[in-house]
C-alpha cells in the first residue's frame, strides 16, 4: 500500500501549498492544476494493478472524503454534525477548492461549488477509473507464429 501513502503525502502537502498560495492571487489556481497533474501521474502508475487492488487504493485514499460527503447529506444533524462534516469535506478537498471557486453560478440558492464538493468523491472516482483503465498495458503478442508441441 505504498501508493496510498504516496497519495496521502501528495494530498496533505497540497493542503499546505494551497493554503500558503492563497496570499498570492492566482497562484492557488496554478497549484491546484499542478496537484491534479501530479495525482493524475500517480494514479496512472496503477494501470498495472488489478481492478480490485486499484479500487482498494481509491477507497483507502478517499475514505475521509466519502465519509464527510455522506455525513453532509444526512437528513438529520446531531449537534451540528452536518455542518462540521461539510467543513471537513471542504478541508479534505482543499487542493481543488480554488478551481471550484472559479464557478460563480448559483443553483437553488447555493453556489455550484457546494454541490460539486458534495459530489467530489464521485468525481474523483470517475477520474480514477478513467486514469487507471486508460493506462492498462495491452497483452504483448508473440512475434513467432511457430508453435512448439508440448
Amino acid at each position: 500500500m505504498k501508493i496510498v501513502g504516496r497519495l496521502y503525502f501528495i494530498h496533505i502537502f497540497a493542503w499546505l501549498a494551497i493554503w500558503l498560495a492563497t496570499y498570492y492571487p492566482g497562484l492557488d489556481v496554478v497549484l491546484a492544476f499542478a496537484y491534479l497533474l501530479i495525482i493524475f501521474l500517480q494514479i496512472r502508475s496503477l494501470g498495472d494493478e488489478s481492478g480490485g487492488r486499484a479500487a482498494a487504493v481509491f477507497l483507502a485514499w478517499q475514505a475521509p472524503g466519502i465519509v464527510f460527503s455522506v455525513l453532509s447529506l444526512l437528513p438529520w444533524s446531531f449537534w451540528g454534525l452536518k455542518e462540521y462534516a461539510f467543513f471537513l469535506l471542504m478541508f479534505w478537498y482543499t487542493p481543488v477548492v480554488p478551481l471550484l471557486s472559479l464557478l460563480q453560478w448559483v443553483i437553488a440558492g447555493y453556489p455550484l461549488y457546494y454541490f460539486l464538493l458534495l459530489a467530489m468523491p464521485l468525481i474523483y472516482g470517475l477520474l480514477f477509473i478513467i486514469f487507471v483503465f486508460t493506462h492498462r498495458k495491452q497483452p504483448a503478442f508473440s512475434s513467432s507464429r511457430i508453435r512448439c508441441p508440448p
